[in-house]
C-alpha cells in the first residue's frame, strides 16, 4: 500500500502517520468530524465517476469536516479512459490512501471466459467495446454455455469486477477508522462492491455509513446482457442491495426520480434515510466562454464512452436526410467523438458513419487531457448528450462536466432526469429518439440562419448545482441538520 497526498507520495507503512487535513488555507479544521471517502474511481484517474468524491474532498474541509480518502493504486486501475493529474488541484492537503487490487486479476479471467461464449475473434473485439448493458437475451444456449455463463456471474462479475480491490481494502479502512478516530464512512458506486466496505466499517466499528449511488443498482439488472448476469446472480445482488441499504445510516441518489424510486422499494424504512443530492459543478471554475466562430460549420462534439446503449445514430440520421434532402452539405457540420468512440453498437463508427453517407464529416478522436478536451468543448457550437430509455432513472455525470465549459446541449433523451435537468436550468434542447422530425427541423433551421454560434445560457441557473454548497449539503447530512426529504 501507499500513501499519497495530493500528487505526493508517501512511504509511510502506518496508517496512525497519516496527516491531519488542513483547509485550503492551510489553517488545522475545527473537531466536527471526519469522514473517510471510500471510491474506486477518484483522481488522477480521468473517470468522470471520480469528481463527485474528489469535489467532495476539496470542499468539505471548508464545513468543518476533515476528508482522508481510500481509492486504489493507479497502476493496478483499469485506466482505458486515461490519467489527468490536474484533477488533483486543490487536493494537495487530502491524506489519500491507495490500495492494491486483485481486480486486473478477475477482469482477465472475466474476458477469457466471455471470449469463449462470444466466439469469433471479430466478434470478441467488438464485444469490448460494445454496452456493458444491452436488453438481449441469447435465444439458443447450449447447456455448456449456460453453465459457464452461470459460473462467470457468480464468480467473475458478482457484482462487479472491481470486488477483488474492495474486499482487499475493507481491511485497511477498519484500521484507518480506528487509527483516526474516523466519525463518518462514505462509499460510492458503481462500482458497487465498493459498499462491501462500507457495510464492513459498518459491522466493526461504530462509525456511521453513507451509501452513495451515482446509478441505480437493482434496477439496472434487467438493461445488462445475459452473459454478465444469471436469476442466481440477480437474486443474489438484489439481497446484496437490500443489506446495504438497511446497515447504512443514510442513501444518497444524485437525482430525485431514483430517490423516490429507491425510497419506495424500501417503503418500510423511514424516508429521511434516502437523500438527493444532485453531482455539482464548481462554478468558480466554470467559464463564461466567448462566442464561437461564427464561419466555423456546426460542430456538435460528444465526450465520453458510447455504451449501455448510447448511440449517435438518430444524430446522423438526421444530418443524412438533411444532405440527401439537399438542404445541408457534408461542409456545413462536424459530429467528433471523443473517448472510447470506435464502436457502436458493435460496429466500427466509422462504417456506420458511412452507411448514412456523413464518414466525411464525422471524426473519432481518443481521450484527451481535460484542459484539451475543455478547450474543445468550448470551441463547439452544442455538446451531445445522449441518454436512452434504460436513463429513466439516471443523470449522467459527464452533463455536469459539459455545462462547466459553457457550451449549451443538445439532448437526445427520453422522459427521465436528463430532460428534468436540460429544462429546468435551460441549457439546451431535448429531443426523444421518436422526435426525428423536431431534431432534423432544429439542425436545419441552425443551419439557415447561422444561429450556432449565438448559442448560450446563464452560468446563474445552475446555483443550485454548485460543487461548494453541496458539499455543505452534504457537511449538514453528516451533522444531523438537514431536512433530507425536500
Amino acid at each position: 500500500m501507499s500513501l499519497h497526498a495530493g500528487t505526493i507520495a508517501r512511504s509511510e507503512d502506518s496508517v496512525a502517520e497519516m496527516e491531519t487535513p488542513t483547509s485550503q488555507t492551510g489553517t488545522s479544521l475545527g473537531p466536527r468530524g471526519r469522514i473517510l471517502l471510500a471510491a474506486y474511481h477518484f483522481p488522477p484517474s480521468a473517470a468522470v465517476g471520480g469528481l463527485r468524491m474528489a469535489r467532495f474532498a476539496k470542499f468539505l474541509p471548508e464545513f468543518g469536516w476533515s476528508p482522508y480518502v481510500l481509492t486504489v493504486l493507479d497502476e493496478d486501475r483499469d485506466l482505458e479512459q486515461g490519467t489527468d493529474i490536474t484533477r488533483l488541484t486543490g487536493l494537495e492537503r487530502v491524506p489519500i490512501r491507495r490500495t492494491h487490487s486483485r481486480a486486473g486479476r478477475i477482469s482477465a479471467l472475466y474476458r477469457m471466459l466471455k471470449s469463449r461464449l462470444r466466439g469469433s475473434e471479430t466478434r470478441r473485439n467488438a464485444d469490448l467495446a460494445a454496452p456493458k448493458y444491452t436488453n438481449h437475451r441469447a435465444v439458443d444456449e447450449s447447456l455448456l454455455s449456460r453453465f459457464k455463463r452461470y459460473i462467470g456471474s457468480i464468480f467473475l462479475m458478482l457484482p462487479d469486477e472491481q470486488k477483488g480491490w474492495a474486499v482487499s481494502s475493507a481491511l485497511t479502512a477498519v484500521r484507518l477508522v480506528r487509527s483516526q478516530r474516523i466519525d463518518w464512512i462514505l462509499t460510492s458506486g458503481p462500482p458497487f462492491s465498493v459498499h462491501l466496505i462500507g457495510l464492513v466499517v459498518r459491522t466493526f466499528t461504530r462509525t456511521k455509513w453513507v451509501a452513495d449511488f451515482r446509478d441505480p443498482w437493482v434496477e439496472m439488472l434487467p438493461e445488462r446482457s445475459n452473459h454478465l448476469r444469471s436469476a442466481l446472480s440477480d437474486t443474489i445482488e438484489r439481497r446484496m442491495e437490500a443489506v446495504v441499504i438497511r446497515r447504512a445510516d443514510k442513501v444518497l441518489m444524485t437525482n430525485e426520480r431514483a430517490r423516490q424510486s429507491v425510497a419506495a422499494r424500501y417503503s418500510h424504512m423511514p424516508d429521511s434515510k434516502f437523500v438527493c443530492l444532485p453531482n455539482g459543478i464548481d462554478l468558480r471554475q466554470a467559464v463564461r466562454r466567448e462566442a464561437p466562430d461564427r464561419h466555423a460549420p456546426l460542430t456538435i462534439t460528444y465526450a465520453g464512452t458510447l455504451y449501455f446503449e448510447r448511440t449517435p445514430e438518430p444524430l446522423f440520421q438526421a444530418f443524412s436526410e438533411l444532405v440527401q434532402e439537399g438542404r445541408a452539405r457534408l461542409t456545413d457540420f462536424r459530429i467528433k467523438l471523443v473517448g472510447n468512440c470506435d464502436y457502436i453498437r458493435g460496429m466500427r463508427t466509422h462504417e456506420l458513419a458511412r452507411r448514412f453517407g456523413i464518414e466525411e464529416a464525422v471524426e473519432v478522436l481518443r481521450w484527451l487531457p481535460r484542459a484539451e478536451a475543455v478547450s474543445l468543448m468550448q470551441r463547439s457550437h452544442l455538446l451531445l448528450v445522449l441518454a436512452p430509455p434504460n436513463h429513466r432513472l439516471m443523470l449522467p455525470a459527464k452533463l455536469f462536466d459539459y455545462v462547466g465549459s459553457g457550451t449549451p446541449v443538445l439532448a437526445i433523451a427520453e422522459p427521465g432526469p436528463t430532460t428534468d435537468f436540460v429544462r429546468e436550468t435551460k441549457c439546451g434542447q431535448c429531443f426523444a429518439q421518436t422526435e426525428m422530425r423536431e431534431l432534423k427541423e432544429y439542425l436545419h433551421d441552425l443551419l439557415q440562419t447561422g444561429g450556432y454560434s449565438d448559442l448560450r445560457y446563464d452560468l446563474d441557473a445552475f446555483a443550485r448545482y454548485d460543487a461548494r454548497s453541496l458539499s455543505g449539503q452534504l457537511a449538514s447530512v453528516l451533522s444531523g441538520q438537514m431536512q433530507t426529504n425536500q
